[in-house]
């Protein structure tokens, strides 16, 4: 899916827009920038081609910290609070609710992989814990059950911070659901998936959306 997207945008500034007709609109010097994607992999892919390019990316979903390094994507804009803010508020949290440990339950790639390593910075920085990472594929997997057993090796970290995507957030959790004894673990979301309508739904689950104040902070 990388690569495609980065051959794309590069057959779209040499070739210009394909018509119908099989001829090309020309476009040179009418491109101004590229809005996308929701994905931080395909926001760091593209940006890794528009940089020689020189043209403004912005993002309206990539929350990845990596995207942040202003020499390796110095064109790179979005609309989102990036994961430093994130995991900065997420430790906030966790202290408001007295934790000491946590777990850490991320996908594969730049999203979940750059939001834990965030964690485990302001976790130092703040006296918590970790006591477990666990870390899940990127893409959709036939169910979550053996999860469970895996955070009930440390049942004293009862509150885990979940940085998935959104669209693996719910089947992740729902599988835990059916699974857990209410109260077990206490889940801390990112802001990809935990204000969903959803989560509210979830009853033998209770889960924490970082407070927009504390983003703000």
């Amino acid at each position: 899916m990388n690569v495609v997207a980065q051959r794309k945008i590069l057959d779209l500034n040499k070739y210009g827009l394909p018509l119908g007709s099989g001829q090309f609109l020309d476009l040179s010097g009418k491109i101004i920038g590229y809005i996308g994607s929701v994905s931080s992999d395909l926001s760091i892919a593209a940006s890794q081609v528009l940089k020689p390019l020189g043209h403004v990316q912005i993002s309206y979903g990539s929350s990845s910290a990596y995207l942040s390094n202003r020499e390796e994507h110095p064109y790179f804009m979005r609309v989102v609070t990036a994961d430093t803010t994130q995991a900065e508020a997420m430790m906030l949290l966790v202290k408001e609710l007295n934790g000491e440990y946590i777990q850490v339950i991320h996908t594969q790639g730049a999203y979940g992989e750059a939001g834990k390593d965030q964690v485990v910075y302001q976790a130092k920085l703040m006296g918590i814990c970790i006591a477990n990472t666990i870390m899940v594929p990127e893409s959709s997997i036939d169910d979550y059950y053996g999860y469970y057993e895996q955070l009930r090796k440390y049942p004293f970290a009862k509150l885990v911070i979940v940085f998935v995507q959104s669209w693996i957030a719910r089947p992740f959790l729902s599988d835990l659901g059916e699974q857990m004894v209410k109260g077990d673990f206490q889940f801390i979301g990112s802001q990809s998936w935990a204000n969903s309508q959803w989560c509210s739904l979830m009853t033998s689950i209770r889960i924490y959306s970082v407070p927009l104040l504390l983003l703000l902070k």
